[in-house]
Formats: C-alpha cells, sequence, structure tokens
C-alpha cells in the first residue's frame, strides 16, 4: 500500500524497487530502528503469502472454495433474476408465483429448446411455455429436482456438492498438534506402537506358529521399513548386529512375513485404535470408503498389467485400501492393472483384517455398475458410489408377482426401467 500511495501502483516482482525515504519514512511510523532489516523480506518467498493469510484471517475474508460464503456470494451476485450457480437462466422473485402456477420451465432452471434465453421475452422478465406432458404436482417447498426432455422421458437435475471450506479454528489446531509432535525415526515409533498394542507378537512361523529367535522384533521393524519405504535390506542391514544381519533378515523376510501374519498385526492395530476415546466421535466403523491407489511396476511381475493412461508404456498394479470411518484401514487388495475394481471392492470386503462389517461403502465413479448394485445389497451392504453424472443415470423399478407395488415418491418419473425377475 505504500508503493501505491508514493509510487501509484503495485511492485509485484520487487517489491523493494521504492525510493530509500519512503522505506524510512515508513519505517519511522511504525517504530522500527532500522530500516534496513526490510531487505530481509525477499529472503523467504512464503512469508509475503503468510502476511496475506493474517491479513484474510483478520479481516475475516474467506476462500474461494468455501461452499458456505460462495453460495451467498453467488446469490449476492445474481440478485432476484438472472443465472444460477450452473449457469441457467430463473425468473425473478417477483414472477416466481406465477411460474410455480404454470409449470414453466424456470421451475427447474431450464431453457424451453429452441429459445435463447437472451431472446427479447426474456430480458423484458417473460417466461418460457410450459414443458409437454403431465406433470406432478409441485409442493411450493423448493423447485422440482427433475426436468421433461421433449422426448417424453423424465432427467434428473441435481447441482454438484461444493467443497467445505476450513475454519480457523481448525488450521490453528493443525498448526498447534504439528508442532506438538516430536520427530522420531520409523523404527522408534514401530516399537512404541508395539509397546501399547504387541502388534509385532503376531508374526509367528509358518511351520508351528511359535518363536523361539532371539530379538525377533528388531528383525521384523527393520524388514517393515524397508518394504514399507522400497528401500531393500541394504539400509537396514547392519552385519554388528545378529538380529539385522542380512541372512537373518533373508530367513525372518521368508518364513515370518507374509500375509496372514500382516493382515494379524494389521487387525490388532485396528483393535487398538477402536479403543481410544476420541474415535467414538469420529464414528462407530459402519461406513467404509474404498479407493484405489496405481503404482508402477518396474519389474516382471504376473500381478501388473498395461493400462497406456496411467502407466504410460510401462505395467503397473492398483491397491485397493478400505478405510472405515474411524480413520483406519481395514482392509487391502492388489489388483492387476486399472479394471473397473466393482467386484474388487466386493472381495475386499469380504476379506477384512479386522473391525466391524461395514454397512454403507462409498466409492468413486470408476467403480460403478448396475448389477453390483444387487451384488452389494445381498451382502448387507449400501452401496453408494459417486456419480460423475448423476442426470444421465438410468434408474430402474422392480414388481413382484401378487405383491402390490408401491411409489418411489420424487423418483417415480425418472425409475422407468424395469428390473427382469424371471
Amino acid at each position: 500500500m505504500c508503493t501505491v500511495r508514493y509510487i501509484g501502483r503495485f511492485l509485484p516482482d520487487d517489491p523493494l524497487a521504492v525510493p530509500w525515504p519512503v522505506v524510512e519514512h515508513l519505517a519511522e511510523q511504525l517504530g522500527i530502528e532500522d530500516p534496513s532489516c526490510v531487505k530481509r523480506y525477499t529472503g523467504r518467498p512464503k512469508t509475503a503469502y503468510e502476511h496475506a493469510w493474517e491479513i484474510r484471517d483478520a479481516y475475516e475474508y474467506h476462500e474461494y472454495d468455501d461452499a458456505e460464503w460462495g453460495r451467498k456470494f453467488r446469490t449476492f451476485l445474481q440478485g432476484g433474476r438472472g443465472r444460477t450457480p450452473r449457469g441457467r437462466w430463473r425468473c425473478s422473485t417477483r414472477r416466481w408465483a406465477g411460474c410455480a402456477a404454470t409449470g414453466c420451465c424456470c421451475l427447474v432452471f431450464r431453457c424451453w429448446p429452441g429459445r435463447s434465453p437472451r431472446s427479447a421475452e426474456s430480458r423484458r422478465g417473460g417466461c418460457t411455455p410450459p414443458l409437454p406432458g403431465p406433470r406432478p404436482a409441485w409442493t411450493g417447498s423448493c423447485p422440482r429436482s427433475w426436468w421433461m426432455q421433449p422426448n417424453g422421458r423424465a432427467k434428473l437435475n441435481v447441482d454438484a456438492l461444493g467443497a467445505l471450506g476450513e475454519p480457523k479454528s481448525l488450521r490453528w489446531l493443525r498448526r498447534r498438534v504439528e508442532r506438538m509432535l516430536p520427530k522420531v525415526d520409523l523404527p522408534d515409533l514401530l516399537f512404541e506402537v508395539h509397546g501399547w498394542t504387541g502388534f509385532l507378537d503376531t508374526f509367528v512361523h509358518l511351520g508351528d506358529g511359535t518363536t523361539r529367535m532371539k530379538d525377533l522384533h528388531t528383525s521384523v521393524v527393520a524388514l517393515l521399513v524397508s518394504e514399507a519405504c522400497n528401500i531393500g535390506l541394504t539400509p537396514v542391514v547392519n552385519p554388528a548386529i545378529e538380529a539385522l544381519t542380512r541372512s537373518r533378515l533373508v530367513h525372518v523376510d521368508q518364513y515370518y512375513l507374509r500375509s496372514d501374519t500382516i493382515a494379524a498385526a494389521n487387525a490388532a492395530l485396528i483393535a487398538a485404535q477402536a479403543k481410544v476415546p476420541i474415535v467414538r466421535y469420529w464414528g462407530d466403523g459402519l461406513l467404509a470408503s474404498v479407493d484405489g491407489l496405481r503404482f508402477v511396476v518396474p519389474v516382471r511381475t504376473i500381478n501388473a498389467a498395461p493400462s497406456p493412461k496411467y502407466f504410460g508404456f510401462k505395467r503397473g498394479i492398483t491397491w485397493l485400501n478400505a478405510v472405515s470411518d474411524q480413520v483406519a484401514g481395514i482392509g487391502q487388495m492388489v489388483v492387476p492393472g486399472t479394471p473397473r475394481d466393482s467386484l474388487h471392492i466386493l472381495d475386499a470386503l469380504l476379506n477384512l483384517d479386522g473391525a466391524v462389517k461395514p454397512e454403507m461403502v462409498a466409492t468413486d465413479n470408476a467403480s460403478y455398475s448396475d448389477m453390483v448394485f444387487g451384488l452389494f445389497k445381498i451382502l448387507g451392504y449400501n452401496f453408494s458410489p459417486r456419480f460423475r453424472d448423476l442426470d444421465d443415470q438410468r434408474f430402474w423399478r422392480a414388481s413382484l408377482p401378487g405383491v402390490e407395488a408401491g411409489t418411489y415418491g420424487p423418483l417415480e418419473d425418472i425409475a422407468r426401467n424395469r428390473v427382469n425377475l424371471n
């Protein structure tokens, strides 16, 4: 602001490119004894951003991705009439009652085919003609969430959900917790967690299920760090320590680290976390989110498959991970390549490492198919994928012989596809 006042413009490239008397005058106003300290301002690029964030918090400005204030801002800009957040035209508040009575397209924020919303009638506040075909009665509480196409088929109209902004108190708490956490090595962290949960005791011998080896936990921790960080055995090998020699680690890796012992260790961690008091406020473990992480595999293996979109000319895998609402990984599965993984998700849910059986399963759009809904329902899951194009999805209904069919409520007009139960 000082540069704008004295020079008449901002200096984004070099904020110090101002006459030195200006700097001295400003330092005198601010009570700064040494004006030359301003030269250290550009030594750290993030300083300017931190000052901007402090100004934003002090004046209670809001970010553009704040969903709540974004809606209020769009309402302020649109006023009584104009475009909706999704770019469709609507009527003014004064003409809303008339639109509701006549059933014009303004109820659903759609324009009549063949007529431009910028026509003379639209600019004068006139409404477009009503949609053809029968219409259900309007309740008057809110605009309908579907509209009739010219071919007589109903189509769903749902606005996308915006991201929720983070409150100032949450950002402060995150910074405070990060400063309180000590910096420790991964092996020390694993040993401490073992002291709370005893999860390292689940790694038993392949033959008789017992453990007679001295300092086995040290060898297991070294192997867990080696595999989790994908660094190989060389960084964790120490010939001076018996538990960390290469021959010892190879033996433990062959006879103690396998899928069933890792699943048992994960189950111990899940059960221990569920007993933490704060976890009860996060959820009951009845909601699970399943998504895939894709990795390029540089070696030849039967588990890798090609996918030009994600791996280019290489091969890779998809690692499906199921996370409960208690923020715990409850199951996982490796899938070759990048197939539509809805059935693989069901396989992972039927072979969880621990925790209670989730009732609702949330996935992304790539995990969706019509038949999977029925399979999940039969097995006791509520399948809830995130649709990319919800208005283009097909809605189904079923009629059982000898059973009176009920209504689908607001979805009655769009659930026109019938399930063949024969």
